[in-house]
């Protein structure tokens, strides 16, 4: 939004101010534009620390978890987290789920990791990786 922004200003400066932290006004020439911003402090402090664990999966089990799961998922990006893959691990298992809300599918695999995690993946990303098998 910024880019289009700057992009429609005609003016060779731009200037950004700040306003109660709640609205910036971003102008330039004859163009001036007010938008509503999101405090820093409101969004959640994520540690992105070097993680060093990792799993593997073996390819025919990635296809046919996206086999199995992949049909379930939202085509509509109204609600991105319907339109992916929900893998988590949990006493060595790993389970796929995918839902659009009418559609629901699941499965789950034996692997070799004892740690949980909880992620969502978009259905294109692994589209993308199964042509690569």
């Amino acid at each position: 939004m910024i880019s289009d922004i700057c992009r429609k200003i005609d003016s060779k400066d731009i200037t950004f101010e700040s306003i109660e932290n709640d609205f910036i006004t971003v102008y330039g020439g004859n163009s001036k534009f007010k938008l509503n911003v999101e405090s820093f402090d409101s969004y959640p402090k994520i540690e992105f620390g070097s993680v060093n664990k990792k799993f593997k999966v073996n390819s025919c089990t990635l296809k046919t978890i996206v086999e199995k799961t992949a049909y379930a998922c939202s085509e509509k990006e109204i609600q991105l987290n319907l339109t992916g893959i929900n893998l988590f691990s949990k006493n060595g298992k790993l389970h796929a789920l995918a839902t659009d809300r009418f559609k629901f599918a699941s499965k789950e695999f034996d692997i070799d990791f004892d740690e949980e995690f909880n992620i969502v993946i978009p259905k294109k990303y692994f589209s993308n990786i199964l042509q690569c098998l």
